[in-house]
């Protein structure tokens, strides 16, 4: 009897989390980190001497990680997904299978024509809430002004789509989704879409974030109801959340485009002049300080010249590249130039954006494929000269090796046309066609495919 009790305490005081005996379920990532934190062997051994004996242990961990709130743990988390973490899930891998693996490879048609096959053998009400999210966060478009209005509509179909198949079978959204709505929604200027959102968020009592906000006030500026962002600030301040970097360089820009630099510059001067601006608070448990001082960004500058610029204000412009930004020490790079660049065009002064390309050069900064569209688009338009707008796309092509827009090449043609000189335009065509890939499936769709919703 003896040697059996010694046995008995010597097994017992090796700490092992395998002889925790758990039945059989598949726990989530914050399920599994929860698993091990309670059964590390400092925890165990304490909780075993002072509270509860190893066997009542055994019986509450599972309730525990089984319980409401780890059927919550997709809410906590505002921004960032795994897509990687749902393999563990009881979803039968046989209908969830194609859908992860067009999700995960980022693949927006695979994604779309899997969903399409699960609704319509009537399996979407298999799957749990995170696979519609996953799939409502896949159709996104990286650069707005890249895609037509068709391609951003296909998109645009695809996600109410989704939305409406969450609503019917009782899906609740998240912030995440609502950021991702409003995200999108918000670039392409549909204010009354995001007005419906969160009017939705409140009424669901999903809690906005920091993000949540800085997507809504972006659909204002996109959408020309630059007023409106300064409301949404006010709600933003009484919901005490801390306003970013992005928040300022919104309203910033909300008062470019209502025609009013003194007041963008009275913000910038009060938000980062007397230093009150901080950034949002973080969790307690981070390392990190609570409360660190915002400074000014490359994007707080671009935001700054561009309400100047609006107004034409070319020496306020002057006067902030070559003071206000290394008094920051903020070094200019591409979007820096192609504000300054832009709204010297659209005043018509080709002159002045000459001596800013010319600068982003001699800083070592290469121009992209917009910096060349503002001027050639100017040349063609506004001073019809065709000339020079070819030889900006031969050096484009030549020294930089960036291809044209078909919109540049349209231009072209267009004002051609317009002059008679058919057998130019001709030529255009047959010399850009196969670099802008103008009569291609790419150049009227892109990659994405449309299929009725």
């Amino acid at each position: 009897m003896g040697r059996r009790r010694e046995r008995r305490k010597t097994v017992d005081s090796v700490p092992s989390r395998a002889r925790v005996a758990l039945p059989e379920f598949h726990p989530s990532m914050a399920a599994r980190i929860a698993l091990k934190r309670l059964t590390a062997p400092s925890l165990l051994a304490q909780t075993t001497q002072s509270l509860l004996p190893r066997s009542a242990l055994q019986r509450i961990l599972p309730a525990i990680l089984s319980s409401p709130l780890h059927q919550q743990c997709r809410h906590s988390h505002n921004i960032a997904y795994d897509k990687y973490r749902f393999r563990y899930s009881t979803a039968d891998p046989s209908i969830s299978r194609p859908l992860l693996n067009s999700i995960r490879s980022n693949n927006q048609n695979a994604t779309w024509k899997a969903y399409l096959a699960l609704d319509d053998a009537d399996k979407l009400k298999l799957l749990p809430t995170e696979y519609h999210s996953l799939t409502l966060h896949t159709f996104r478009l990286k650069h707005i002004t890249a895609y037509s209005q068709h391609e951003i509509s296909i998109v645009r179909n695809r996600l109410f789509y989704v939305l409406r198949r969450m609503k019917a079978l009782s899906c609740q959204l998240d912030a995440r989704d609502y950021n991702h709505l409003l995200d999108f929604f918000g670039r392409v200027g549909d204010l009354s879409t995001c007005d419906r959102l969160w009017s939705e968020l409140r009424n669901a009592s999903v809690r906005p974030t920091v993000y949540t906000f800085n997507f809504y006030l972006y659909a204002t500026f996109k959408s020309d109801r630059p007023a409106r962002a300064f409301d949404i600030f006010l709600e933003m301040q009484s919901a005490n959340i801390n306003p970013t970097n992005f928040t300022y360089d919104t309203l910033i820009r909300a008062y470019g485009k209502m025609n009013d630099p003194a007041g963008a510059a009275k913000l910038f001067d009060t938000v980062y002049g007397n230093g009150v601006a901080t950034a949002p608070k973080r969790h307690s448990t981070t390392r990190i300080p609570p409360l660190l001082p915002l400074t000014p960004t490359v994007a707080t500058f671009t935001a700054l010249l561009d309400a100047y610029g609006r107004s034409g204000k070319f020496s306020s412009m002057r006067h902030i590249y070559t003071n206000l930004m290394p008094l920051h020490k903020v070094s200019p790079n591409l979007a820096i130039y192609n504000c300054l660049i832009r709204w010297h065009c659209e005043h018509r002064d080709m002159d002045g954006a000459r001596v800013w390309f010319f600068e982003m050069q001699q800083r070592g900064v290469k121009p992209n494929v917009v910096t060349f569209n503002y001027m050639v688009k100017h040349e063609a338009l506004r001073h019809r000269r065709v000339g020079r707008a070819q030889q900006l796309m031969d050096l484009m092509k030549e020294r930089f090796g960036i291809n044209p827009l078909i919109g540049m090449l349209r231009v072209l043609v267009k004002e051609q046309q317009q002059r008679g000189r058919f057998e130019e335009a001709k030529k255009l065509v047959e010399k850009w066609w196969k670099y802008t890939g103008w009569g291609s499936k790419r150049a009227r769709t892109g990659n994405i495919e449309e299929k009725s919703v």
